[in-house]
């Protein structure tokens, strides 16, 4: 959870503001981040045994014995994987970390064809680079049917990134 709440002040905050402002919402920013760590928390609780659907993966700084990343995933329906939420502290950024972790994913469930990943739009270059690298194509913004927990449609707030699997 300290990892999860140092990111999500030094790195989802600044996208939360870009977001609020471009959007015009008029919400409590540290409000929600804490309400976002607050279920986050009983989510990770619920995942670090969990072989179902919704996995958790998490890397580890063996040396530091800290968790220096972690990936929220979960199996659609339709053997697709999507990526919920990716956390790398920037300290550990750039060494492959958020890669290894993505690409854990891949054969974490049999007969998966698809991975898909909603990047926010706003000042967000890193991470819509980062996932391009990994071979996800930008189909342009998110789904206008789906609405986030904040009452967003995707494609207001997100793009929509898919990669096929071979």
């Amino acid at each position: 959870m300290e990892l999860d709440r140092k990111v999500t002040y030094e790195f989802f905050k600044p996208l939360f503001i870009d977001i609020y402002t471009n959007l015009g919402i008029k919400n409590d920013i540290d409000n929600d981040l804490e309400e976002e760590l607050k279920n986050d928390s009983q989510t990770f609780s619920n995942l670090i045994q969990s072989n179902g659907i919704e996995r958790l993966h998490v890397a580890w700084d063996t040396l530091q014995n800290i968790p220096c990343g972690l990936l929220l995933f979960h199996k659609e329906e339709n053997n697709e994987i999507m990526l919920d939420l990716l956390l790398v502290d920037k300290n550990y950024r750039g060494q492959g970390i958020g890669k290894r972790l993505v690409n854990s994913t891949y054969k974490t469930f049999d007969g998966i064809k698809i991975v898909t990943v909603y990047p926010v739009q706003f000042n967000n270059k890193n991470t819509l680079k980062f996932y391009e690298s990994l071979g996800f194509k930008n189909l342009g913004v998110g789904p206008f049917d789906k609405i986030n927990i904040y009452g967003i449609r995707y494609s207001d707030m997100y793009y929509h990134f898919k990669l096929d699997m071979p």
